[in-house]
């Protein structure tokens, strides 16, 4: 008999609704109180069995595979058992109760009473004029400044005087049209044999339509925040708690019969400062190449033909992002010819690239910035920009929003059912290229691992290239077999390091989930290969000779891209490549600031924060320092706080939510996190900001005195010019 579970099978009867498949394999194995919590957690993390919208033909299905789990747990197991799946299908119960009120709130909705097609038109519309509002407010803002931090946001005003920000603004204008087509979606099923969705066709909506579609937002933020909630719960098990008598909020209306309280975990934390230093890096490299290269002077533009990288690139966006992806990944994308979702990478940068350059080109000349194109017309241009027609086919299905679609930054295309695609150009516009690729490949379940020994020949290289010790072999000891990615002896250390590849969660609640369930099983892969270092002393030897023998092992999970944990993690750090190449390429962090010097001269400007090394070079003591307190989760975490809300999720619940929220950025909020004068750098970079200033000054003065003598001359040679 078997002692484990089979996953594949489990998935298969969860998937299929099918109690008898289920039975069969629990019938197969030797079903303990272990495995009992192993399968209730593939049940509480299934969803299919959450029902967001009424189907009672697969609600019969599943409440006959979980009445037949119930009853199997208590006679095999006895009552606790069924006690622990109890409290999953009241999780369940509560999960559907939460979408099934914010659709009869729907209902009652004056905005319900309007035809589905008006209904979107107003959505769509409404979107538009929001973005085009922060953008506007944006521009503004930034037009009055004098320099640019490379790391810090903006804080705007809105009409009541509060402060808020552009990013977050846009974001949420995103994120609320996804969930309102998809709450429309499920109400009305819009959605094609391929889970994609489809509206109606429709007209432009008038003034009094987009207003009452403001109803509808409010709901589609609170679906949302629930799918958002209830997936933290089944996925990383955040705590709910039902409040009652005092411990209820004040002031909640009369009708309020239940509230939720829930909290978020350390995993959802790492997760989200993940995710938060990717879009960091994404964001500063990007400024760094605008102001250090000449990116924008070799771009073709969409308008064709253009082939695809190196050869050409179609927006300075593409070739960033190309650069930044390669640098995460640690191998040229260029070069690879794999086919991750069934496109090369380069094909997936430029897809993304032509929407955003169609979204600048037709977004403010649009009515209303609603993007209607034919599917063969965009077909054709992508083709044109290089994608055959094969890999466009893909790449708009991949981009078209449906049941699996995180959200319209993934997935910005939206059908209609005369075969029009909508483009809603603020999902490209106010996102990064590279942000959304991973996040669609995660989406997709495609992992970029393939890729792992060229991560780790680059990773060995970097080593190398400064003259220090580092290789990669394999060796087999007691008939077992070891396989090391890259160890590096330096200084009485041997560090050795496990390089990984995979894809962030893109802040996605099953993803994160994923992602700690692998880097569990690393560790643990990572703790067998150091054992084998401490019980093998000859491995070090024979590589590296007898001067390796009896130094200390430092077991690293290398991560290509930014995901890094404080201190040991069961027995192992975990740390990134962006981390531990910051740390050998330079002394001393920086902040960043651009002073625009004339319209075509830029000039980033340096401070020195912090001191890594502590001395002229890096040393193995300085590096375990950084591996154990990394600067880079000292600064987003400490501009990150736990924000406390309460939204309604129908007539009768309400949630107590709380989320992590990224709190603005600047020079000086950073320099107080690594501990050095904020006003000092203040200081340092008016200083800086002075002398440009006066530099503009003469330069405008001796543009000024050019076109003076260049107009005496004129006035010399035609002396009517002065009449």
């Amino acid at each position: 008999m078997e002692k484990q579970l089979s996953e594949g099978e489990i998935k298969d009867a969860l998937d299929d609704l099918s109690w008898q498949k289920l039975k069969t394999h629990l019938d197969a194995i030797e079903f303990d109180e272990a495995l009992a919590g192993e399968l209730l957690g593939h049940v509480r993390r299934c969803g299919r069995l959450v029902l967001r919208y009424p189907d009672p033909k697969r609600e019969k299905l599943r409440d006959q595979l979980l009445d037949g789990l119930a009853a199997y747990l208590k006679e095999r197991l006895g009552d606790d058992a069924l006690s622990c799946f109890e409290s999953v299908r009241a999780t369940f119960r509560t999960i559907e109760d939460g979408y099934r009120g914010i659709l009869t709130l729907l209902a009652r909705a004056e905005v319900s009473k309007l035809l589905p097609d008006v209904r979107v038109a107003a959505y769509l519309q409404r979107a538009n004029a929001q973005y085009k509002d922060v953008n506007k407010r944006a521009a503004a803002a930034i037009r009055q400044g004098e320099t640019l931090e490379a790391m810090a946001g903006v804080l705007l005003k809105d009409d009541d005087g509060n402060d808020f920000s552009p990013d977050a603004a846009s974001d949420a204008i995103v994120k609320t049209l996804t969930s309102t087509l998809l709450m429309e979606g499920y109400t009305n099923d819009w959605f094609d044999k391929n889970g994609l969705l489809v509206v109606p066709d429709f007209e432009p909506a008038d003034e009094e339509t987009i207003y009452k579609a403001g109803s509808t937002e409010v709901l589609g933020i609170c679906w949302g925040r629930w799918e958002r909630t209830e997936e933290h719960r089944r996925f990383l098990e955040t705590e709910w708690t039902e409040l009652t008598g005092e411990a209820r909020p004040k002031g909640l209306p009369d009708n309020i019969q239940r509230v939720i309280d829930t909290g978020p975990t350390e995993t959802w934390l790492w997760d989200f400062i993940a995710n938060e230093r990717l879009q960091d890096r994404l964001v500063q490299t990007f400024l760094e190449m605008s102001f250090e290269t000449r990116m924008r002077q070799g771009l073709r533009g969409i308008a064709g033909p253009a082939p695809l990288l190196p050869d050409a690139y179609v927006s300075a966006e593409e070739a960033h992002s190309a650069v930044s992806l390669s640098a995460i990944l640690g191998y040229a994308v260029v070069e690879d010819l794999a086919r991750p979702g069934k496109l090369r990478l380069v094909e997936w940068l430029r897809g993304y690239a032509f929407l955003k350059g169609l979204a600048e080109e037709r977004f403010d000349s649009s009515p209303a910035g609603v993007i209607l194109i034919e599917e063969a017309e965009l077909s054709a241009r992508l083709q044109q920009v290089g994608l055959s027609a094969e890999a466009t086919r893909i790449f708009l299905g991949h981009v078209s929003l449906g049941r699996t679609s995180r959200d319209m930054y993934d997935c910005p295309l939206v059908r209609t059912s005369s075969g029009k695609l909508i483009l809603f150009a603020p999902a490209v516009l106010a996102t990064h290229i590279v942000s959304v690729v991973l996040s669609n490949l995660s989406r997709l379940r495609e992992q970029l691992s393939r890729k792992g020994a060229a991560f780790e020949t680059s990773v060995r290289k970097f080593f190398t290239d400064r003259e220090m010790d580092c290789r990669g072999f394999k060796v087999k000891r007691e008939a077992e077999v070891y396989e090391f990615d890259a160890v590096l002896v330096w200084g009485d250390r041997v560090f050795l390091f496990e390089c990984k590849n995979r894809s962030l969660s893109g802040r996605n609640p099953a993803q994160a989930y994923y992602f700690a369930l692998e880097n569990r099983s690393n560790a643990r892969q990572l703790q067998r290969q150091a054992d084998a270092l401490r019980q093998y002393p000859d491995i070090l030897t024979e590589e590296f000779g007898p001067e390796a023998a009896n130094k200390e092992v430092v077991p690293c999970i290398l991560n290509s891209l930014p995901f890094s944990l404080p201190g040991l993690q069961d027995g192992v750090y975990f740390t990134d490549w962006s981390a531990v190449t910051r740390f050998f390429q330079d002394r001393y962090v920086h902040a960043k600031t651009a002073h625009h010097v004339t319209d075509d001269v830029t000039l980033l400007h340096r401070s020195a924060l912090y001191d890594l090394w502590l001395g002229d070079q890096p040393t193995p003591d300085r590096f375990i320092r950084a591996l154990d307190n990394p600067f880079q989760l000292e600064i987003v975490g400490n501009h990150i706080d736990i924000h406390r809300s309460i939204f309604p999720v129908g007539p009768e619940m309400a949630v107590v939510s709380r989320e992590f929220m990224r709190e603005n950025t600047t020079a000086e909020s950073i320099a107080e996190t690594l501990g050095a004068s904020p006003d000092r750098l203040r200081a340092d970079i008016a200083k800086v900001g002075r002398a440009v200033k006066n530099v503009r000054a003469r330069h405008k003065q001796s543009l000024l005195r050019r076109e003076d003598r260049a107009w005496r001359e004129r006035r010399k040679r035609r002396p009517d010019l002065g009449e």
